[in-house]
């Protein structure tokens, strides 16, 4: 968008993904290695989902200050196997005391 290119969405952009704070994510790392079980598998994750076009729009809308969406998009054809949605168990970690802290929105516009 910096260089008033469209933003490329793969499919119909209703694809949904979990988003997460690099901080939150480096907090979940260390949790694991201080109180974690050698050999267990931990997965990091956020309950926050929002589709591509979600974070689409909230990213034209904060960087180019404009509500006229369609304009800066451009659907591209699905990449083969593009899920709809991933899902991760979490609740090991969420066992040892972590969660996010850092809301999406927030994360976003500290980013901007």
């Amino acid at each position: 968008m910096q260089r008033n290119q469209k933003v490329p969405i793969q499919g119909n952009g209703t694809s949904v993904r979990a988003f997460l704070h690099a901080k939150d994510t480096a907090m979940a790392f260390e949790r694991i290695l201080c109180l974690g079980k050698i050999g267990e598998i931990y997965n990091i994750g956020s309950q926050e989902e929002y589709s591509v076009l979600e974070v689409a729009r909230i990213l034209i809308e904060s960087i180019k200050k404009t509500k006229r969406i369609d304009e800066w998009i451009e659907y591209v054809k699905d990449r083969p196997f593009n899920d709809q949605r991933y899902y991760i168990l979490k609740e090991k970690l969420r066992n040892l005391g972590w969660s996010p802290q850092i809301d999406f929105l927030d994360g976003i516009h500290s980013l901007l």
